[in-house]
């Protein structure tokens, strides 16, 4: 079984719906990635290097399994 923080806040009793996703944080636990870019613009946080820097570590991520993946696929 795989529970999500979603799962699990909603049965906390400080738990709010949210009826509009792109409310953000004062709309309840689930956030589009609008709001939260929305958000982190304005708490000055910069969204073009948040970008770059999690492009980087997906890239990063990727090349860390490139071997297992070679492996599975090449060779099944």
């Amino acid at each position: 079984m795989h529970l999500t923080n979603y799962a699990i806040n909603k049965k906390s009793k400080a738990f709010v719906q949210n009826d509009d996703e792109d409310e953000g944080q004062g709309g309840g636990h689930k956030w589009s990635l609008a709001a939260l870019w929305k958000y982190f613009e304005s708490e000055y946080i910069a969204s073009d290097e948040l970008w770059t820097e999690i492009k980087d570590l997906i890239i990063k991520t990727i090349i860390s399994v490139k071997p297992k993946l070679v492996q599975h696929y090449v060779t099944g």
